[in-house]
């Protein structure tokens, strides 16, 4: 989420003060230095928070490419190969037009403005998303997590999808969501270690 307009200026700075034996060392100690949005380095509790927090509020691309990511490092050595996943979209599970459809609030809520608010919310979660293909993602809609569930038991065979049916949830719900989107931002902690790390 942060701004990227100062990088530009940030690279040129380093690349005046780099000679060949200290580029590594320089570039991460820059960045673990800077405190300005558009050059800061996440470190795992900023990338924590963000991911489990709040919504991932990125473009599509970004949201397909963290979930790419994600599925590649699910998979064993052991793994037959991925193919070809361009043709992969992404998938709420709890749709984003679920006031329309088969997802209506809990009938226990007492506030419904803030229910909604909160659903909203959990909707964009990165815990509420995972890949399909195309003819997949059309098929599950905006059905309900029984069906949706059943179905990608039956035709996913992407990790991501196992690891979600593993155990899943009675309910999808957003304390499913919330409890999904801890797990998966502990993944992209291990795929993109922040600063502390090197």
């Amino acid at each position: 989420g942060f701004g990227s307009m100062s990088l530009s200026n940030f690279f040129l700075e380093i690349l005046r003060k780099m000679e060949p034996d200290n580029a590594d060392t320089l570039l991460i100690h820059n960045f673990r230095q800077a405190t300005s949005d558009g050059r800061v380095w996440p470190n795992d509790s900023m990338v924590r928070e963000k991911l489990v927090d709040n919504s991932m509020h990125c473009t599509v691309a970004r949201q397909k490419m963290v979930m790419e990511a994600v599925e590649m490092h699910m998979r064993s050595d052991m793994a037959e190969p991925s193919g070809n996943m361009s043709q992969l979209t992404i998938e709420h599970i709890l749709p984003q037009k679920w006031k329309e459809k088969t997802w209506p609030l809990p009938s226990t809520v007492v506030d419904e403005e803030e229910a909604t608010e909160d659903r909203n919310k959990a909707v964009k979660a990165i815990g509420n998303l995972t890949l399909t293909s195309g003819k997949l993602n059309a098929s599950l809609s905006n059905g309900p997590w029984k069906e949706k569930r059943e179905t990608l038991g039956k035709h996913s065979g992407l990790f991501l999808n196992k690891n979600l049916l593993e155990n899943p949830p009675a309910v999808w719900d957003e304390a499913a969501i919330w409890k999904r989107s801890r797990r998966l931002a502990e993944l992209v902690i291990e795929i993109w270690p922040g600063p502390d790390k090197f």
